[in-house]
């Protein structure tokens, strides 16, 4: 979070450019790190907080994130919520 505080549990959803294909489904744990491999190519991640009521909310979507050279996606990403 922008506050330094890890967002717990969220869900990442990777997806290529121009398309809502989910590519790749991710989990934070609870020190809001992840890790993610995909195949090579341009990705955008949307991040879904976990509310107390145990739904989720969409509180991030990244730019397109270049994983052409490697096929990993290990940002780190500020998300205000």
């Amino acid at each position: 979070k922008a506050s330094g505080i890890p967002l717990q549990f969220a869900i990442l959803r990777v997806s290529p450019p121009g398309s809502n294909i989910e590519i790749a489904r991710k989990t934070t744990d609870k020190y809001g790190r992840y890790f993610c491999l995909v195949p090579k190519g341009r990705y955008y991640v949307k991040i879904e907080k976990k509310n107390n009521d145990g739904t989720y909310s969409l509180v991030y979507t990244s730019a397109v994130i270049n994983a052409e050279k490697n096929g990993i996606i290990k940002e780190r990403f500020r998300v205000d919520s």
